[in-house]
């Protein structure tokens, strides 16, 4: 386990200050992550490139390749953003940020970085179409519904013809209450 130090040393494998320990030597944020990106790929059993590819792999301005956003070392600084070690499927190897890392792993294939910037995957039927096929959620990262239109409309009318009593219910409800405030 990692902890962080206010010690003022530099980082083992380069001039930055470090400030996060790992066993017995002091890391900086960029390469106490890049030695969690080693481990990780050695735990799930695949390709653990050296420091200096995973190094060479980080993009110049550090800015994701699927979604255009600055990324950063360390999950406190923004847990989406944070940098990830992507092992496409091709068996490229690339630095996305955690949220790009997880949609690629919905998508079939590598076609999460051919799809269109204005389109999304829905996750019902799996289909890549154009945002106005879905509707807006704001809870949501880029503020639309998981799944279409229209996979939402079949999703809905099945839960009424399942839940009929409980429906009918609530429209009656809901009917009795407009007709007293009017």
């Amino acid at each position: 386990m990692a902890e962080k130090k206010d010690g003022g040393s530099a980082c083992a494998w380069c001039s930055e200050p470090a400030h996060i320990q790992q066993g017995r030597i002091m890391l900086c944020a960029r390469h106490y992550r890049i030695s969690s990106m080693r481990s990780r790929a050695k735990q799930d059993g695949k390709a653990a490139p050296t420091r200096e590819a995973i190094e060479n792999l980080a993009p110049s301005p550090f800015v994701c390749v699927g979604c255009d956003r600055e990324m950063t070392w360390l999950r406190e600084n923004g847990a989406s953003r944070q940098a990830t070690l992507q092992h496409d499927r091709s068996g490229n190897l690339r630095i996305i940020c955690l949220a790009c890392n997880t949609r690629h792993a919905r998508h079939p294939g590598d076609t999460f970085y051919n799809m269109p910037a204005v389109h999304k995957l829905c996750s019902k039927c799996e289909r890549v179409l154009p945002h106005d096929s879905f509707s807006t959620d704001r809870s949501r990262p880029i503020g639309l519904k998981s799944s279409c239109r229209e996979c939402s409309r079949k999703a809905h009318t099945n839960w009424r013809i399942e839940n009929r009593e409980h429906y009918n219910r609530k429209q009656r409800e809901n009917r009795a209450r407009r007709s007293l405030s009017t």
